[in-house]
């Protein structure tokens, strides 16, 4: 598995990360932080920051979600292990009280937003969105955290938004659509 971005025109690793998703429980999520960043402990908001990786432990397997560069092109990097990232400031944590809705609930829908972070293409995965059997929707994107717990673009980290109004809110430049993504085809 290469730990580049996934890209548009990549349907192999596409329709790897929804068969993966899709018919999954979720069981467990963890972060990968950085304590001087101050992310040292969970969060508890309707958006939360996550430094490195987010790590997805579902009904199929354990996964991880993380921020990956290939020059220009910036986008998400879905893989079966955590990335190595070298520094004694990593720790690794609980997602915040929010996933607790979320934990042995079946994945129902899946959604990708896809844009172009070099301007001159190729469109990859800035975002993803999960539906659950109760209606409940997260959604992992590159971005961090304004003063206001806002998400804002950043692609050297993630957010995680419970929140659909500020997921369909978040657009960043050259999107085909906001976080809230497209439903899989």
């Amino acid at each position: 598995m290469t730990d580049r971005p996934i890209l548009f025109g990549d349907e192999t690793r596409i329709r790897r990360l929804h068969e993966t998703l899709a018919g999954a429980r979720f069981e467990s999520v963890r972060y990968v932080q950085s304590r001087i960043a101050g992310y040292g402990s969970a969060q508890n908001a309707k958006c939360e920051q996550v430094d490195f990786d987010l790590l997805l432990r579902l009904s199929t397997g354990s996964f991880s979600v993380t921020w990956s560069r290939d020059d220009l092109i910036e986008g998400l990097h879905f893989g079966d292990q955590i990335s190595t990232y070298e520094s004694p400031d990593l720790v690794t944590v609980d997602g915040g009280d929010e996933w607790s809705r979320y934990y042995g609930r079946v994945i129902t829908g899946v959604a990708f937003g896809w844009f172009d972070s070099s301007g001159t293409g190729p469109r990859s995965l800035w975002s993803i969105r999960a539906t659950t059997d109760r209606g409940q929707s997260v959604v992992i994107a590159l971005g961090e955290l304004d003063s206001a717990s806002r998400p804002t673009y950043h692609p050297d980290s993630l957010v995680v938004i419970f929140d659909e109004s500020q997921a369909r809110q978040y657009v960043v430049t050259d999107t085909s659509g906001s976080a809230w993504g497209s439903e899989y085809m």
